[in-house]
């Protein structure tokens, strides 16, 4: 987190019985409470290989920059 801005990226294994695929999901959220007592401003999910943590890091400084245009 930073400046208000908080973020996680958690690895979900696959679950096939429910037609899940592995992936990493990617949230972000504004404030001081932890994410299970805030509201997601945005979220996301990538493949769960490399190239989805590149992505994940990708889509996180995007979000970044678009707080802190709205921050100014």
């Amino acid at each position: 987190s930073y400046k208000g801005l908080n973020y996680r990226v958690d690895p979900i294994k696959s679950k096939p019985e429910e037609d899940i695929a592995a992936h990493f999901a990617a949230c972000v959220w504004l404030g001081e409470k932890c994410s299970e007592l805030s509201e997601m401003a945005a979220t996301a999910q990538f493949p769960l290989d490399v190239d989805g943590l590149a992505a994940a890091e990708e889509w996180l400084r995007a979000e970044w920059k678009a707080f802190e245009k709205e921050d100014m």
